[in-house]
């Protein structure tokens, strides 16, 4: 989706359109704070991705990131 965007608007708007997109996606939570901070995460995963032209190490951050947060965090509370 992000080599389209690029292609389709430039790097800098291709970018911002793919981590809106990827921010809407996590709309459920019902938070500004959230969307703000998955808006950037977006950006920074796009930036790196452009930059590397790998989304293996994105990949890989995102699901530890998720394994931490709906996984083990979640665990730690009962503790």
């Amino acid at each position: 989706m992000q080599k389209n965007a690029i292609e389709a608007f430039g790097e800098r708007v291709g970018l911002i359109c793919v981590a809106v997109v990827f921010a809407s996606l996590h709309i459920g939570w019902l938070s500004i704070i959230d969307l703000v901070f998955v808006f950037s995460i977006g950006l920074f995963y796009g930036f790196l991705t452009l930059k590397t032209g790998n989304i293996i190490g994105v990949s890989l951050s995102h699901g530890i990131t998720n394994i931490v947060l709906f996984m083990i965090a979640p665990s730690l509370t009962l503790l």
